[in-house]
């Protein structure tokens, strides 16, 4: 009996229910009408809930399910550049700007003065503040993008403002943590030079990860997908998720994030033809590991 029970809470078997439940759940969930991320997200409330209350799923379970959440991130943003018309989206950030300085300043300031009200000292209220400002960029798309309509004038402008409100979320957060130190010593040390150092810093390494993209984009995707093509290798799709995940990482490894890295990424591929006609074959990586990400959302949820 023992060996059962061991047996159930193998990975492999809960990836492969996981799976299967998604499938059928999103294909009911679309004849309702309804988004199949809250199918997945449910789904992943309930694998948080057998974990954490009942203890019917491994340690090496969950490893694996928060592995694929991340992959599922990626691709997730990565498909939504690669779908994306760069042209279009650059179009709309000024129409953008005014609207993610909205969504900043009346999501961070109420959350700051609430916690404020609570009784919280300056610097959790801090945190509260910035963490509120940032929202999902991967849950804000994920609904259009199945709609059909991400590619709409108003999609292109959710596509700005989510992507501004990422990045500010990061910087924010950026500036905060380096200010921290200077907030706790008390010592009169003024903030300025360090917000505009911390600031700076931020941008030079955003700028030269863009510009890294635009490298890779240029003098690896092209050449190796035009030589896949011509030796009739049916791998292309795979070479470019394989590439849009190493960019993705790196973003994450230098401080921006899995999210931005993967809309870089695809944006930046989008603008190649051969890349293009490779969606259809990225699809069902897309369909594997997409449903992932929602249920560790899911599993995050402390009911």
């Amino acid at each position: 009996m023992n060996e059962i029970v061991g047996s159930v809470s193998t990975p492999d078997l809960l990836v492969g229910a996981l799976l299967v439940l998604a499938i059928l759940l999103k294909a009911g969930f679309e004849r309702i009408g309804a988004p199949s991320l809250i199918a997945f997200l449910f789904l992943g409330i309930a694998v948080g809930h057998l974990e954490g209350e009942l203890g019917l799923v491994s340690e090496p379970g969950v490893a694996v399910l928060e592995f694929l959440a991340s992959l599922g991130l990626i691709v997730l943003l990565f498909r939504v550049g690669l779908d994306s018309n760069l042209h279009g989206l650059v179009s709309k950030l000024g129409a953008a700007f005014p609207i993610w300085i909205g969504n900043v300043v009346l999501s961070g300031a109420p959350g700051f003065l609430v916690a404020q009200w609570l009784g919280y000292g300056l610097i959790p209220c801090l945190f509260v503040g910035t963490a509120l400002t940032a929202t999902s960029l991967a849950v804000s798309v994920n609904v259009w993008l199945e709609a059909g309509v991400l590619k709409s004038p108003t999609g292109e402008l959710l596509t700005d403002v989510a992507g501004l409100d990422d990045l500010s979320g990061i910087v924010l957060m950026g500036l905060l943590l380096a200010v921290i130190p200077a907030l706790r010593s008390g010592d009169g040390t003024p903030l300025v030079p360090v917000l505009v150092a911390a600031g700076a810093a931020f941008l030079l390494k955003f700028v030269l990860f863009v510009a890294f993209c635009l490298v890779v984009a240029r003098y690896a995707e092209r050449p190796l997908t035009a030589w896949l093509g011509a030796a009739g290798s049916p791998d292309t799709s795979l070479l470019i998720t394989g590439l849009g995940i190493i960019v993705a990482a790196l973003a994450a490894g230098v401080g921006l994030s899995l999210a931005i890295g993967a809309l870089l990424a695809g944006l930046l591929f989008s603008r190649d033809p051969a890349a293009v006609r490779s969606e259809s074959g990225f699809m069902p990586i897309y369909e594997f590991f997409a449903p992932f990400f929602f249920i560790g959302i899911g599993m995050s949820v402390d009911l």
